[in-house]
């Protein structure tokens, strides 16, 4: 991975999920980790084959490996929002990750 590329600030949020005075799951997010990353939006072939799978997936984001990071976890990029829906050890080396992602509206 080119540090280079990590240019980006986000925060790694979890989900703590607690009940409301319905019974329903109502998720608290807190910050887990701060990380540098790469985002870019996925274009023509690339959000085409990416839509095969998911045609939702809009965002591709790069980071280093990090335990903590799961479908389940979200990402804080400013004020704006990302859904992870898949991550991929690349290499299955414990380096780098890449995050198929949407935008949370």
């Amino acid at each position: 991975m080119q540090t280079g590329k990590l240019r980006h600030r986000v925060t790694i949020e979890t989900a703590t999920e607690s009940l409301d005075s319905y019974g329903h799951p109502d998720p608290t997010w807190t910050s887990a980790v701060v990380v540098w990353a790469s985002i870019e939006p996925l274009a023509g072939v690339e959000l085409l084959r990416a839509q095969e799978v998911n045609a939702e997936i809009s965002i591709r984001i790069r980071i280093r490996y990090h335990a903590s990071v799961t479908p389940r976890a979200r990402l804080k990029f400013g004020s704006r929002y990302f859904e992870i829906l898949s991550v991929a050890n690349l290499e299955e080396r414990g380096r780098e990750m890449e995050l198929l992602c949407r935008e949370a509206v």
